[in-house]
């Protein structure tokens, strides 16, 4: 298929809720795309080195700069096995220059499509993707571009990086009706795995529906969470499959953290939060969250990526129905789903057809820190009972996680960035860096701190920006700071 075939900005036959959520399924059966899931086909695994697209060429106008060779192996982690580098999200990473220099630069680099996740800074190389369809390597200290993939569809998941591979998923928000239900996903879905220093396609599995959200590697395997109501087990050598099951709820943006042997991801229709056994290959639980119809709460679980500290996962859940929503904080025990405590933050109104709901949290030292797209502020609950501590008087927008340093919180939403005082939450600094997003209503990666360096997104919301941290925590960053 042609590497245009996206999700055709929304055009392809399909039922959306008012949110972009799931629609109850239709019996008619929904495009020529779906006729291999209503046929029974199930997902394969291809081997080729070439593109799965088929496209040649460049993914963008890279700055008119050559390729380079990546700068500094001293910055950022060894490796990125989950969303967000730990399944407690705060993005801070370790980067050093020779002589023991910290990492303090300036540069913007530009994609054809909006970015919708922090990149994953691995090795001095930041590795991300665009709804180009296109997978990024760009040196993290000068700013140029290592390589750049070609996909067959969107990349909105965060690219995991182990022993010398990526692997990351592809696909979009379309959804359709088909007779097995609700699909989430058109066109060309799945799991790509590459060579984390040229690029080259290793090995490509499809899925019937997108691969939003961001996998998950462990003990040799990556795990999916998809838009077909499955997850599956995959190899990482081969990408051949070890094993499926199917959960029953649509993931659209919910990565898969990891509590020891438990996968924990959101799902829609119906919406709950789901624990896989990764040993017994089994549904380990599934924990309704909210009220409302027998589909659930008119909610959106299944775009919030949980955290997980210790035995505990904590995720956001709006109850109610478009356009009021109250806005819940979750905490589970990992491995059985139990309600552990559950605190309303707020209630609010989704005033933007197809935009995101729910927040992201980051869990640092007993507190959480938490905002939502549906109630103004950024709270700081206990993270043992869910007290509020505080909340921050920040406007509406805070889906991503706040970045949490030992003085200042730093937390990205809606082309801004704001910068807190973390004991207190008084708002010290508000910096615009970017319009807000068009086409993914979902793009707002967090700050991510490599060093004395700002990741951030910048501009339309198609550029990845490195600011100096101080011009963020004293005011001073804009948009062309680069």
């Amino acid at each position: 298929m042609s590497s245009s075939r996206d999700e055709r900005r929304g055009r392809i036959a399909g039922r959306r809720r008012p949110w972009g959520r799931a629609a109850r399924p239709a019996a008619a059966v929904v495009g020529v795309a779906l006729c291999l899931v209503a046929a029974g086909a199930l997902v394969r695994a291809s081997r080729s080195a070439r593109t799965a697209s088929g496209a040649g060429g460049r993914c963008a106008a890279q700055n008119g700069q050559a390729p380079a060779t990546p700068s500094g192996a001293n910055i950022g982690l060894r490796a990125w096995t989950v969303f967000q580098a730990s399944p407690a999200h705060n993005l801070i990473l370790p980067a050093t220059l020779a002589g023991g220099r910290p990492l303090s630069v300036s540069w913007k680099f530009h994609t054809n499509g909006e970015i919708s996740t922090a990149p994953s800074v691995v090795d001095g190389v930041a590795y991300f993707g665009s709804s180009d369809q296109c997978v990024y390597a760009v040196d993290v200290a000068t700013g140029r571009e290592v390589w750049a993939f070609r996909t067959a569809n969107m990349v909105m998941s965060e690219p995991l990086v182990v022993g010398g591979r990526i692997f990351v998923g592809s696909g979009n928000k379309t959804v359709v009706s088909t007779p097995a239900g609700v699909l989430r996903g058109t066109g060309p879905s799945g799991v790509y795995a590459l060579d984390a220093s040229t690029g080259r396609l290793l090995w490509h599995f499809s899925t019937p529906g997108e691969v939003m959200a961001t996998l998950l590697y462990q003990n040799g395997a990556v795990y999916a969470a998809t838009g077909n109501s499955t997850f599956y087990a995959l190899d990482a050598a081969s990408g051949r499959l070890l094993w499926q099951v199917r959960d029953g709820s649509i993931d659209s943006m919910s990565s898969v953290a990891a509590a020891g042997n438990t996968a924990i991801f959101g799902g829609a229709d119906p919406y709950a939060a789901l624990g896989v056994n990764l040993a017994t290959h089994q549904i380990a639980w599934r924990t309704p969250l909210g009220k409302g119809t027998p589909w659930g709460a008119e909610g959106g679980i299944d775009d919030v990526s949980p955290a997980v500290s210790g035995n505990v996962t904590y995720i956001q859940n709006p109850e109610g129905v478009f356009p009021q929503a109250t806005v819940v904080e979750f905490a589970l025990n990992a491995t059985t789903g139990r309600i552990m405590w559950q605190t309303e933050l707020g209630k609010g109104t989704i005033t933007v057809s197809d935009r995101e709901e729910t927040g992201v949290a980051t869990v640092v030292n007993g507190t959480l820190y938490v905002g939502t797209p549906s109630v103004s502020g950024l709270w700081a609950l206990n993270a043992s009972n869910g007290s509020p501590l505080w909340k921050a008087p920040v406007p509406l927008g805070l889906r991503a996680t706040p970045t949490v340093t030992s003085q200042y919180i730093y937390a990205a939403g809606s082309g801004w960035v704001y910068v807190l005082n973390r004991l207190t939450g008084a708002l010290t600094q508000a910096v615009h860096l970017s319009t807000p997003p068009t086409v993914l209503s979902c793009a707002s990666p967090p700050v991510t701190i490599v060093g004395q360096t700002a990741l951030v997104l910048g501009q339309n919301a198609d550029t990845l920006m490195a600011i100096p941290l101080s011009e963020l925590t004293n005011g001073t960053a804009t948009s062309a700071a680069a």
